[in-house]
């Protein structure tokens, strides 16, 4: 069977292609904002940023637990609030090839 590696700046994966990918995460978000979306996207490692804009582009990720308005901040010792939050997406059947898996986030 054919593997599909994974690559991002701390870690080097490789997984059988054909099968569907779990990936998560947390969301960091400051400024008195709560994380309330994560999206996730799988990009061929020599593909620009942008072809995450294009179909299938972005997946929406499952916040754990679901994201709520005005989520529980934590203020710091300067004022100012921050707020993270679990996530976790999984990513169609990847084929082979080296990938970025790409998040961001909305607050």
């Amino acid at each position: 069977s054919s593997f599909t590696n994974i690559v991002g700046k701390d870690m080097d994966i490789t997984i059988e292609a054909g099968r569907p990918l779990k990936v998560e995460g947390f969301a960091f978000s400051g400024g008195g904002n709560a994380a309330q979306a994560v999206y996730v996207c799988l990009l061929l490692r020599d593909q620009p940023l942008s072809k995450c804009d294009e179909y299938p582009g972005w997946t929406a990720a499952e916040m754990n637990p679901p994201a709520v308005p005005h989520a529980p901040l934590t203020e710091t010792p300067r004022g100012m609030d921050y707020s993270w939050a679990f996530w976790s997406a999984e990513l169609g059947n990847v084929r082979y090839g080296e990938y970025y898996i790409v998040a961001r986030a909305a607050d």
